[in-house]
């Protein structure tokens, strides 16, 4: 039996807003047009993506809001940078790792797909309670403090993203290749260290 309290460490809710930012294939595609060009203002961006401004402007916002963005402003304008904000928890982990995966863009869909497995407190906390040693279900449960329908709801979105195998009483991780979804529980692990 798995010691919970004593081996995964407090939550941080940044890690799973941030997922919940990150799963939107127009943000993903706003954050990739950053990345590749540094110093894009808002009107560059909206055109590139056939994006009104206002839209553009708010899923800007919406990936500064979470540290994934920097924006310098000069005059009336402001510029982006792809650059992690240092004192967000997880931004640079996971600004690194949405990096190496926007090299393709028939791989949005898959990228949104692998961030909606941790856009839930509850989903980070089982998966850190499974990597902690807890197998049993009802264990999880009572460990995690979910309650067992909603504990079956969320082995079954772990499960369908490839996180997780299910048996009838026994939960276990996946053994995840390189990519996206490995980096993700990686940085949802309990052994994680926060950012500074």
């Amino acid at each position: 039996m798995c010691d919970l309290m004593q081996t995964v460490p407090p939550l941080e809710p940044t890690l799973w807003r941030t997922c919940r930012v990150l799963a939107n294939a127009t943000r993903l595609r706003v954050l990739n047009e950053v990345v590749k060009t540094p110093d894009l203002d808002v009107t560059r961006l909206a055109r590139r993506l056939g994006l009104s401004q206002p839209q553009a402007t708010q899923h800007l916002r919406l990936l500064q809001s979470r540290g994934l963005l920097h924006v310098q402003r000069r005059g009336r304008h402001a510029f982006y940078r792809g650059t992690a904000e240092p004192s967000v928890v997880h931004a640079d982990p996971l600004l690194a790792a949405a990096r190496a995966a926007l090299d393709r863009e028939d791989l949005i869909a898959d990228m949104v797909r692998a961030f909606t497995a941790f856009t839930h407190e509850r989903r980070i906390r089982i998966y850190r309670a499974l990597q902690a040693g807890c197998k049993q279900r009802g264990e999880l449960a009572v460990r995690t403090g979910i309650s067992p329908p909603a504990l079956k709801r969320h082995l079954r979105k772990l499960s369908s993203r490839g996180l997780i195998a299910l048996s009838r009483s026994e939960v276990r991780p996946c053994a995840l290749p390189p990519g996206l979804l490995r980096d993700l529980a990686v940085i949802a692990s309990p052994q994680a260290p926060p950012a500074a």
